[in-house]
């Protein structure tokens, strides 16, 4: 009877340690399938798991007044650039809009209409590994915003230094925002 409930046990340890790994697995799944915007596969309750939900910030994640009015500052620039200023001009609320998603770490499905054909938005920063010391319940702050330029004729390029308060860790990506023939401007990137 000794060897019949020692076995007992080992079973029951091994079905535990096996549901434990599999809910794992499916919890890291489900990240992946939102950081990259693509359903999640498999799954331990159905055969394809489809990521379905509105796309929103983790855990309510929104732009405190502070973080708001830096952003606005950064995108009023002193540029002497009479073209640059006018493609800025146009763009900021697109931009704005954009920056301050990235910041709070949306989904990286969540900006389908804010993406160009060509678009790729796989390098924004919501990936937690970036910010891997900052809680992602909060947003980080646009702190710069530079070296804008016009790409093209409907295009304008910059960059954008992500700083976290809580944590000191930064970020910098490249963009580019263009003109669209029905003069909606959208990222490229």
């Amino acid at each position: 009877m000794r060897l019949s409930s020692g076995l007992l046990v080992l079973m029951l340890a091994s079905t535990t340690a096996h549901a434990d790994l599999t809910e794992k697995l499916d919890n890291v799944n489900k990240w992946l399938s939102v950081l990259s915007g693509e359903p999640a596969r498999g799954g331990s309750n159905s055969k394809v798991a489809v990521n379905t939900a509105i796309p929103s910030a983790p855990q309510g994640a929104t732009l405190t007044e502070a973080q708001k009015q830096q952003l606005s500052k950064q995108l009023n620039p002193k540029i002497s650039d009479k073209q640059i200023k006018a493609m800025l001009t146009e763009a900021s609320p697109t931009i704005e809009k954009v920056l301050g998603m990235t910041a709070c770490f949306y989904p990286g499905n969540s900006f389908g209409a804010y993406q160009s054909s060509g678009g790729n938005f796989t390098n924004f920063p919501q990936n937690p590994w970036l910010f891997s010391h900052h809680d992602s319940a909060q947003c980080v702050n646009v702190q710069r915003i530079k070296n804008w330029r016009a790409s093209a004729k409907n295009a304008l390029s910059f960059s954008v230094m992500y700083v976290s308060e809580q944590s000191g860790e930064s970020f910098e990506h490249q963009y580019e925002i263009q003109k669209q023939l029905d003069d909606v401007w959208l990222f490229n990137n």
